[in-house]
């Protein structure tokens, strides 16, 4: 009998760790393929490929603790950066919910699970604060451009003066939002996210770092970011640590 709860509770176990992704994406012609990959500690790795039916693309797999995953499309291609247009999501238990929209990447909408609706959330609360610089940027993308032209040095300056004060500001906010996120979300794996954001550019170090390592879940210690972020502060304590005298 003992065995017997003993097998069920693995079965449990096994079957709470998957996850599945239903996506969408209008406008792509069926055989497209669609591209799931994960973070490597050298760039993304690839972890499975599927094709597009109907308008529609699946991914099934499991998944023992979060991570970022990223979802992107054959021949959809961002002309700015002259790769494909690149969906980040959180890979976690439950269905998750894509829709990708060609177009423009930020009307993407991704939902269905607790750290993917705060992640959704997250992202459109971002767009509000970003509003302002992308609004200057449209405004004065003409004026900058005839300034380059007639060399008016003057008004480059201004507005690169006027741009920077304004980026300063967004940045600000942006910093306080997903600090604010990480206290009221030890749980996520978001949170744990913008920490190894954090570290890894060496805007939080030490003492500030160490304590919102330990004030986030246990088990998102155990992640591939927790790792990350453990390794990094492991390394800081040991540069800082007085040498022994021989």
């Amino acid at each position: 009998m003992k065995q017997v709860v003993l097998l069920f509770s693995a079965l449990i176990l096994i079957s709470c760790n998957k996850f599945k992704v239903e996506g969408t994406a209008k406008g792509i012609k069926d055989g497209t393929k669609v591209f799931l990959e994960g973070a490597g500690e050298m760039g993304p790795v690839a972890m499975d490929t599927v094709e597009i039916k109907e308008g529609k693309f699946e991914f099934e797999g499991k998944s023992e603790l979060p991570e970022i995953g990223i979802v992107s499309i054959d021949g959809v291609i961002d002309p700015q950066y002259q790769s494909r247009k690149s969906l980040p999501f959180i890979i976690e238990s439950g269905t998750i919910e894509i829709a990708f929209d060609t177009k423009d990447i930020q009307k993407s909408r991704v939902s269905g699970t607790t750290d993917n609706d705060l992640f959704q959330k997250y992202t459109d609360e971002s767009v509000l604060i970003n509003k302002p610089i992308m609004d200057f940027q449209k405004n004065n993308n003409e004026a900058m451009k005839k300034a380059m032209e007639t060399n008016d040095v003057a008004v480059q300056k201004q507005l690169n003066e006027e741009y920077g004060k304004l980026a300063q500001s967004i940045s600000a906010k942006m910093d306080a939002k997903s600090k604010d996120f990480m206290k009221n979300n030890p749980n996520s794996m978001l949170s744990m996210l913008f920490l190894e954001n954090y570290v890894s550019r060496g805007t939080m170090q030490g003492k500030e770092a160490k304590d919102a390592f330990e004030k986030l879940d246990k088990k998102l210690h155990e992640t591939k970011s927790g790792k990350n972020v453990k390794k990094a502060l492991d390394a800081q304590l040991k540069a800082a640590a007085p040498e022994k005298k021989k």
